[in-house]
């Protein structure tokens, strides 16, 4: 599992600084370009694609509050632990010996029954 897992950080990472590489070069193209040509790009094309980013970036914020918080609750409850895991223990054993007991005695009964 770990190795796979860096595996895929490693992918991640190389598609992030592909996607930095065509933002430059987007960037170089429209500075080269006319005036009038721009001002006609900019009016269809990027009101529509603020909105997405803007969203897209809501959502992870969103995301990682959520993972902060999940992280804080089980590192916290520390002492709640410690008290249930020995109650749980003693429980179980003493159930086990007393079935144990009686299905020992009422076996003993029977075979004594059937010699006479």
């Amino acid at each position: 599992g770990g190795a796979t897992k860096k595996k895929k950080k490693k992918q991640k990472k190389k598609k992030k600084t592909t996607k930095k590489k065509k933002k430059k070069q987007k960037k170089k193209k429209k500075k080269n370009q006319p005036t009038q040509t721009k001002q006609k790009k900019t009016q269809h094309k990027t009101p529509t694609k603020k909105k997405k980013q803007k969203k897209k970036k809501k959502q992870k914020t969103n995301k990682k509050k959520k993972t902060k918080k999940r992280k804080k609750k089980k590192k916290n409850p520390q002492n709640t632990k410690k008290k249930q895991k020995p109650k749980k223990k003693k429980k179980k054993k003493k159930k086990k010996k007393k079935t144990q007991k009686t299905k020992k005695k009422k076996k003993k009964t029977k075979k004594k029954k059937k010699k006479k």
